[in-house]
């Protein structure tokens, strides 16, 4: 064979080495276009069916199987993965669904004076009709999301607590405070006063129970009726005896303050029937052979605050006769408690 038959040979070969690579890539590629075009030509609803998400994959999925298409010599693996991701955005466009059920729902919650109920109750309602309001306004909420927000409104208007009549208890709170504690023991009046402070929160308290409420009107109830008629009052007395004056009367003296004939001290206590006054008195006598004596006393009820009272000691004998020292008598009752 002469050189040009050679080179003629070599030729031959490249064309058909050339044309079995074109008809691997066209031949086989040819047929996988086919089956792309065929999913390109789905027939699918308007855009207005689905929702914005799901069509919108739709839309991109459609753009690249196009391009993919209209290559000159696309590869299979492109072909197949157009073929594949456009089929799945089409199985996978969502038709909207009806929010019907849920805008009458929501319509109805709204619709509810949630005045009318212990505020901590509606919490959970109000973060429903959020969820329901957000679910309404998103184009690409599902069923499901629709079937769980009506769930939720469901769940939150069976929660709610009617708030309870406290009229009744604000009476009670009233005839309480209005009671004259002088009248009854200091323990049943403390008694009292804890229970209603205990009532009046009860009564300030937004999120009481009507349970709460009942409870809190036994309490006082009781409390009212477990009230102690007082038949004795404890008074801690406050005295002194003190000299202002002295006109060479003389220059030691004895003193004493008594009650019913027992000698006090300040700060001492006296228990005395309710309603019944104390008499102080006091007594100076003149450290001498012939003592001078005098003596005073002062009447305390419980509305009197301090009373004093002047005690005139005279001499009797001697150059200084008819001469006198005064000494003051001061006395306090404060109430300790009714027994």
């Amino acid at each position: 064979m002469n050189y040009f038959g050679v080179i003629n040979m070599k030729r031959l070969i490249t064309i058909i080495f050339v044309g079995l690579f074109l008809f691997t890539l066209t031949g086989c590629a040819n047929e996988q276009k086919e089956a792309l075009q065929s999913v390109i030509d789905q027939k699918i609803e308007s855009e207005d069916a689905y929702t914005p998400e799901s069509y919108q994959n739709y839309l991109s999925a459609l753009e690249v199987a196009k391009i993919t298409k209209d290559k000159t010599y696309p590869s299979k693996k492109d072909i197949a993965e157009a073929q594949s991701n456009l089929q799945k955005a089409i199985d996978d466009l969502y038709i909207k669904p009806d929010k019907t059920d849920l805008i009458a729902k929501l319509d109805d919650a709204q619709k509810i004076a949630l005045d009318g109920y212990l505020p901590n109750s509606t919490s959970q309602l109000k973060n429903a009709m959020t969820i329901a309001n957000n679910v309404i306004s998103d184009e690409n909420a599902l069923k499901e999301n629709i079937d769980n927000a009506i769930i939720e409104i469901d769940y939150g208007i069976k929660a709610l607590i009617s708030k309870p009549d406290k009229s009744n208890l604000s009476l009670l709170i009233k005839k309480a405070e209005s009671i004259k504690e002088n009248k009854y023991t200091t323990a049943s009046c403390n008694s009292l006063k804890s229970v209603t402070s205990n009532c009046k929160f009860v009564l300030s308290n937004e999120n009481s129970t009507e349970q709460d409420v009942t409870q809190a009107e036994g309490k006082i109830n009781d409390s009212l009726k477990g009230l102690v008629l007082a038949k004795n009052v404890v008074y801690c007395i406050n005295c002194s005896l003190n000299m202002t004056a002295n006109l060479s009367v003389g220059n030691e003296w004895l003193k004493s303050i008594e009650y019913n004939g027992k000698n006090i001290q300040s700060g001492s206590t006296i228990t005395v029937p309710i309603n019944s006054g104390i008499t102080i008195k006091g007594t100076v006598i003149e450290s001498d052979s012939v003592p001078d004596i005098g003596s005073g006393s002062v009447y305390l009820t419980s509305s009197d605050n301090e009373k004093t009272t002047e005690i005139y000691v005279r001499e009797n004998r001697g150059r200084y006769s008819g001469n006198f020292a005064i000494w003051e008598l001061t006395c306090s009752a404060e109430i300790v408690e009714r027994v």
